[in-house]
């Protein structure tokens, strides 16, 4: 029984962290100082959308400040920036704060003109006041309220505000974001897909399979699973309203997990593990330090989503996309190499093979070896290529987007590029290193990491 009782504790209380009802359930307190100007909740409406608000101010205190009188109005964007620096108290008469009939029928604003509705509410209203209506005229709007009082005692006055805002067709989404359920579950289908074609290649050919195609694995199924919760995360904002704050920190702690593993699986492509016999245990702090700057800096721009925030992200990430081209092309340079050195040792062995014929068998191995290892370069060689020139149009147009995006407020469609971009990469991903059945050491070969250490230790070893 009493596990039951914290089962039943548990449920509740998880519930009331995840979900809340969309209209007045969670009210946000303002401090209200007088004279001051606030615009807040932006929202897309298209025509017929609606809005109500809900504002409830404690009287208990109401000696602290006089006579009061709250303005509340619901504004387009391009009214809102006219406000500044203006003192709405201005336009009151002192001595109407004595009379709220006067006060009621006689105030102006003039700067709140272009604005839909206003609503001017004085002292000897009731606890809890309403104001709604239409919008008949496509836009981003936002509320717009201040207060006057005449009272020095009070600097600032608590109240709660609450309020909805729906488009047509009981659809609580923003218009910016009208198409994002439909999009996230268009791309959820388009990676499932791939992620099956990815897995059929891994199960026709496990015995060739490494710990690289393990790791590359990782950006489909990080990727399908923040494209299968935001999906419901949209889906469920638009018909419900609202989250508690738990869903919103998941969101983006699901959101930074895919971006960060997306973003190491790509260095660790770039610096050839599994393909080149390299040491990773020495970055493995490297990529520690490197997750933490990346994943709070994701983390934080994609929960409070400012513009400062995401450029502050931008400028974190711009050094991955230039060392991941960096490092292919570093490692392009050494394969190259090592190819001429071997096209030259193989004309040699073709020269000797003339001059000595009671060596032709001996010499011949050595020829085929040497052309085989020439093969399996040339391979790793052109594998490194269309990994970089997969990487150069990418980076070049997801920071051209990131950068645009900061100052540019179009949310679908740069969402829309950047899912094409990361889907059109991972598919190049998946044919560039796809499994397949070829001749023995006629393809690139793939490497453990595990294997090479344990071979270092017993060369170690012996040489001991």
């Amino acid at each position: 029984m009493k596990n039951l009782i914290i089962i039943i504790f548990l449920i509740i209380f998880i519930n009331k962290l995840l979900f809340v009802e969309s209209t007045y359930s969670s009210p946000d307190t303002f401090e209200f100082r007088n004279g001051t100007i606030y615009a807040f909740a932006e929202f897309g409406f298209i025509k017929n959308g609606s809005y109500s608000m809900n504002i409830k101010r404690d009287k208990v205190n109401s000696s602290n400040y006089g006579n009061m009188i709250l303005v509340v109005a619901m504004c387009a964007n391009r009214q809102i920036k006219y406000m500044n620096n203006v003192d709405p108290c201005f336009f009151i008469d002192p001595l109407n704060f004595y009379d709220f009939d006067i006060l009621e029928r006689a105030i102006y604003f003039p700067f709140l003109d272009g604005c839909i509705n206003h609503l001017a509410i004085s002292d000897n209203f009731d606890s809890i006041t309403t104001f709604n209506g239409t919008i008949m005229d496509q836009d981003y709007y936002k509320f717009v309220t201040f207060s006057c009082w005449n009272s020095p005692g009070s600097k600032t006055v608590p109240m709660e505000i609450s309020y909805e805002q729906i488009n047509p067709n009981h659809n609580h989404l923003s218009m910016e974001y009208f198409y994002f359920p439909n999009t996230f579950l268009v791309f959820l289908i388009l990676w499932s897909i791939v992620a099956i074609g990815w897995l059929t290649n891994w199960l026709l050919y496990r015995k060739q399979s490494t710990k690289l195609h393990f790791i590359i694995s990782l950006i489909p199924i990080s990727t399908i699973v923040y494209l299968i919760f935001t999906y419901f995360f949209y889906s469920y904002l638009k018909r419900d309203g609202d989250f508690g704050w738990a869903v919103y920190i998941f969101n983006s702690l699901i959101y930074s997990a895919k971006m960060i593993i997306f973003l190491i699986v790509l260095m660790l492509i770039s610096m050839g593990y599994g393909i080149m016999l390299r040491d990773f245990k020495s970055t493995r702090f490297f990529f520690v330090i490197l997750i933490i700057i990346l994943f709070s800096s994701t983390f934080m721009s994609s929960f409070y989503t400012t513009n400062s925030l995401n450029l502050v992200m931008l400028i974190t990430y711009l050094p991955v996309p230039v060392s991941i081209i960096y490092m292919a092309q570093f490692n392009i340079t050494y394969i190259r190499t090592l190819i001429n050195g071997d096209s030259v040792s193989s004309n040699q062995t073709n020269n000797s093979n003339n001059q000595n014929q009671d060596q032709n068998q001996n010499n011949n191995n050595n020829a085929q070896e040497k052309e085989l290892e020439l093969k399996r370069y040339k391979s790793i060689y052109y594998l490194f290529q269309g990994f970089k020139w997969t990487m150069v149009p990418y980076c070049i147009l997801t920071i051209i987007i990131g950068f645009v995006s900061v100052y540019v407020y179009f949310p679908f469609v740069f969402l829309l590029i950047q899912q094409i971009l990361n889907f059109s990469l991972f598919v190049m991903i998946a044919i560039i290193f796809r499994l397949k059945k070829v001749k023995k050491d006629t393809f690139y070969e793939f490497f453990d990491e595990e294997t090479y250490n344990n071979n270092n230790s017993n060369e170690m070893s012996e040489k001991h």
